[in-house]
């Protein structure tokens, strides 16, 4: 028999201790909520980590933090205060042994091409334009029809398939429209010669942790830990036992966790749009 855990003073369990699941469990306990966070890695952050090697930090992808609303702003620097820094963005591609300086410049694009490249790129580009494909449902098919073949081979399937570690015709579209929504080869030429709006992706200027991505999520359990909330690591869900569209208890590890005076049902929360890092165990109360 494996051994029981009571909620009995738990009422919300977060699984995963993702930017979406640790910024939903903070918001909790400062309304007196009290949830019990599980992740399955050794630390917090999720894609967002930042992970410790001989003393040196390494972040897990390129994030930065940028946002229009102030409410999530506000909470950023309330979480890091003076360690939240300004950052100039310098970004470039490294591609066919060159780097292309990004967003886009018309000497250094031209330079690193060349005439012949150029060319094949804008004619596979006009061809996707001529040639729409018949629905756009996949990441892949998506790109094509804003890129072209040629472009999207060479660079976006080699570099989404190596960070995310799926086939581009498993992603769906609707996670290019939110990360590049307003980003096609079209804009990005146009921008070259009349430096027109750029997508909301490619800001100027952002802020970044002084010690990394993670720094922000390690501050949120901080946070949640000191408020009197509970966030576990190296503890993975299993398994959920359900009855119809009612949690009963969670399985992690060799733990069960569950709940005799309520019944729970699972339901995303995701506190920024378009954010899906993090599900939350909801007590249902009768």
């Amino acid at each position: 028999m494996e051994p029981m855990e009571s909620l009995g003073d738990c009422p919300v369990i977060v699984v995963g201790a993702g930017p979406a699941g640790l910024t939903a469990a903070y918001e909790l306990v400062k309304k007196g909520v009290y949830p019990l966070v599980l992740e399955k890695r050794d630390r917090v952050g999720g894609l967002a980590r930042t992970e410790v090697h001989r003393g040196f930090r390494f972040d897990i992808g390129g994030h930065r933090f940028f946002t229009y609303l102030r409410e999530v702003q506000k909470l950023w620097e309330e979480m890091l205060q003076e360690d939240l820094l300004w950052v100039k963005r310098r970004s470039q591609i490294f591609h066919g042994g060159r780097f292309f300086n990004y967003p886009l410049e018309l000497i250094n694009t031209l330079k690193n091409l060349g005439a012949i490249e150029s060319l094949k790129i804008l004619s596979s580009y006009f061809k996707a334009q001529w040639f729409p494909p018949s629905e756009e449902k996949t990441f892949e098919q998506w790109m094509i029809h804003r890129f072209g073949r040629r472009l999207f081979d060479q660079f976006f399937k080699p570099y989404t398939e190596k960070l995310w570690g799926l086939s581009c015709d498993q992603i769906q579209a609707d996670w290019a429209i939110q990360r590049i929504r307003g980003l096609s080869l079209f804009s990005a030429v146009k921008n070259i010669f009349l430096k027109t709006n750029q997508p909301k992706t490619l800001v100027s200027e952002f802020q970044f942790p002084v010690l990394g991505c993670g720094m922000m999520w390690e501050s949120f359990k901080s946070g949640i830990e000191k408020s009197g909330g509970r966030v576990q690591v190296d503890s993975e869900v299993l398994r959920l036992r359900r009855e119809g569209s009612l949690i009963r208890s969670i399985i992690s590890g060799r733990m069960e966790r569950r709940s005799k005076s309520v019944e729970s049902m699972l339901s995303p929360l995701c506190p920024f749009r378009n954010s899906s890092y993090g599900s939350i165990l909801y007590p249902l109360r009768r």
